[in-house]
Order: structure tokens, then sequence, then C-alpha cells
């Protein structure tokens, strides 16, 4: 009877053992786009974007593209549609995942009106700014 017991608590340990040195990754189970950059924005160069808590959607000369934080990617590829992440100087990189296809937004005051700031750096060329103004609807 001993035996069984001191089997059983070297068994328990054992399985105790495996489950700490058993390596746990974390990962969201959808995601966000920032509070401050929600709403629906216009430019007049860019089109229209529209940004709601689980979506990014543009809409530039007859061409619409919603990216989703809440459906997969598809395919044999983890992950959601849309990659927000924060960068430098306050932007943020809202985009498409296993992509270059990507927006640099922060949100600024320009002549007294709320807009977003989109920063496009050029390829050995020139960068560009360009602004998107908040659209009451």
């Amino acid at each position: 009877m001993k035996k069984q017991l001191a089997l059983t608590a070297a068994m328990a340990g054992l399985f105790g053992v495996s489950l700490m040195s058993t390596p746990v990754t974390a990962q969201a189970k959808y995601v966000k786009t920032p509070v401050s950059l929600r709403g629906k924005w216009r430019s007049k160069l860019q089109g229209t974007i529209k940004i709601t808590r689980y979506t990014f959607a543009t809409y530039r000369a007859g061409h619409y593209q919603r990216l989703s934080g809440v459906k997969n990617w598809g395919g044999n590829l983890p992950g959601k549609q849309l990659i927000v992440s924060k960068r430098a100087h306050g932007y943020y990189l809202l985009g498409r995942r296993y992509t270059d296809d990507y927006t640099l937004l922060k949100r600024v005051r320009r002549n007294g009106r709320l807009a977003l700031k989109n920063y496009v750096g050029g390829l050995g060329g020139p960068s560009h700014v360009y602004y998107y103004y908040k659209v009451n609807n």
C-alpha cells in the first residue's frame, strides 16, 4: 500500500514538473484598433478611411479594402487579417498582415480641426504627408 502511494505521489510530482516546463504563448483573441483613431475620416486626395474597434476600411478611387481584426487570414497562414502596431513619434501602423500594404496614422490638430496625419515615406524619393479630417456620421 505504501509503495502504491509513493508511486502515485511520484507520478503526480513528475506530471506537475512537466506542466511547469511547457512554454505558454499568449496571443490576443482579436486585433483591436486604437481608440484615438476610430471613426470616419476623409481626405481630398486620398479618399476615405473608416476605423472601428475591429476593422480598418479604405475607399480610394473606386477601390474598397476592408481588413478585419476578427477574421483569420485563411489558408495555412496563422493570425488575423489586420495588424496594428505602435511606432515612433506617436504613429500607429495599420495594415494587412504578411504584406507591405500598411498605413502610418497619427491623431493631430491641424488648423483647429481634428485630423489624422498620414505619413508616406518615399523609397529613395521624397516623403509625403496627407491629412484626413473627421466626418460627422
